[in-house]
């Protein structure tokens, strides 16, 4: 193998590892803009009120005897 094919693979494998880099810093920022609006939402106590969807309790159940 000649010196100057193994500088062009070296080239190659840098250039690879490169990019590879660069992707990772675009995914590590795009999860970090989720993570922010995240921690945005307003996960509070429901007595806080606002418009937000409140969480209201079920109503009891009846429990059926055999043959009613």
């Amino acid at each position: 193998m000649s010196s100057s094919f193994q500088v062009l693979k070296l080239q190659q494998h840098y250039g690879q590892a490169g990019e590879d880099m660069r992707q990772i810093l675009i995914s590590t920022d795009k999860i970090g803009v989720r993570a922010g609006r995240i921690d945005e939402l307003d996960f509070g106590d429901s007595d806080a009120g606002g418009d937000g969807p409140r969480i209201v309790p079920a109503p009891p159940t009846l429990k059926l005897e055999a043959g009613e």
